[in-house]
């Protein structure tokens, strides 16, 4: 599979029993998960392990706005988080995936006070 934001060859990455994997793009460091694993992940100590990428790189990266799916080829759709809408991540509408730009995933797992206040007055700012 190549990475769909920079077209590099993307690694598989096992984790936990060894039952899950993880795609993690060998250039950008971009990382795109099965939808099922993406909440088991942020609730595991991995997240560090596994998305290693320059956030700077993550930044970037992200302001590539058209990608397709890696593996149907559908366009992603990108989401910001409800609780920390500072993080955009795309994903296949499909259901085939989840990409996280580098940084993106380490961030998005670990929740501060100041995010659950960001997203409460963006919440408050829609109604």
């Amino acid at each position: 599979m190549d990475c769909p934001k920079c077209n590099h060859d993307m690694e598989s990455l096992r984790y936990g029993a060894g039952d899950r994997t993880v795609n993690r793009c060998v250039n950008c460091h971009g990382i795109w998960f099965k939808p099922s694993d993406v909440k088991h992940l942020k609730n595991s100590f991995k997240a560090e392990v596994i998305d290693k990428g320059d956030a700077k790189v993550g930044r970037e990266q992200n302001k590539i706005d058209v990608i397709d799916c890696p593996l149907c080829g559908t366009r992603l759709d990108h989401i910001t988080d409800d609780k920390q809408t500072h993080i955009s991540y795309e994903q296949c509408p499909e259901g085939c995936g989840v990409y996280f730009d580098a940084g993106e995933f380490r961030d998005w797992k670990d929740e501060t006070l100041g995010d659950y206040f960001r997203g409460w007055m963006a919440k408050i700012r829609k109604e």
